[in-house]
């Protein structure tokens, strides 16, 4: 879950970066966090598939920790790094990036992988499908 917000994060710096030796290293980022992050979800399906309630419990329990980290709130914007044309973001961008790749992309693949392997039931009762 965690790479999956770092994939965000890397997109977000390659966007603002200009200097080409960081537009470089950061495409280079961008690319090796997009497939940690694919793996890391290859990954937890199959333990789902495996390991069945228990692994589920645990990944709803991980989630709750992912969304406490990086609570989603509302875009407010933010003010351009002084940096921003070597990648570096501002506290506020870190922040609205995890928050929108938590709410678009993390809630509802974790949704997605835990309702197919528990019929709904464990996705639902434990309140990922609606956190």
């Amino acid at each position: 879950m965690t790479e999956t917000i770092a994939v965000a994060i890397a997109a977000e710096q390659l966007a603002g970066a200009t200097n080409p030796m960081c537009v470089e290293t950061l495409e280079m980022i961008e690319q090796d966090e997009s497939r940690h992050a694919a793996l890391a979800w290859s990954v937890v399906a199959w333990a789902v598939r495996a390991g069945g309630e228990p692994v589920r419990e645990a990944i709803s329990a991980s989630l709750q920790r992912v969304l406490t980290r990086h609570p989603v709130v509302p875009n407010r914007g933010s003010r351009p790094s002084e940096d921003a044309d070597v990648g570096v973001l501002t506290r506020e961008a870190m922040r609205r990036v995890s928050s929108e790749v938590v709410a678009a992309v993390v809630q509802p693949c974790a949704a997605a992988l835990l309702h197919s392997s528990a019929g709904g039931s464990m996705s639902e009762s434990r309140g990922v499908a609606a956190a």
